[in-house]
């Protein structure tokens, strides 16, 4: 399921909860490039705080897209400049 969100928006940040969570799917998981893994029970202050954060990671990682695609679009051949 990841993977297929991963594909359609590589700016979502995805946490992952489960109910049979260890250290090993726990680094595989992270490695892939989910944003959290939480296993169950879910504490739901640490849930919302995560949200938070995810949804400001996500926010940033668009702006920063925008921004260099600006960037990529802006034109400097006509610059002229001196310098003492």
């Amino acid at each position: 399921l990841f993977q297929r969100i991963h594909t359609r928006d590589p700016e979502m940040q995805v946490i992952l909860i489960t109910a049979f969570g260890n250290v090993e799917s726990a680094v595989e998981a992270m490695r892939a490039g989910v944003y959290h893994y939480i296993s169950k029970p879910v504490n739901l202050g640490e849930l919302q705080e995560l949200l938070s954060k995810a949804g400001e990671r996500h926010s940033l990682l668009a702006e920063n897209r925008q921004l260099r695609e600006r960037l990529d679009s802006l034109e400097f051949d006509e610059i002229v400049g001196v310098s003492n």
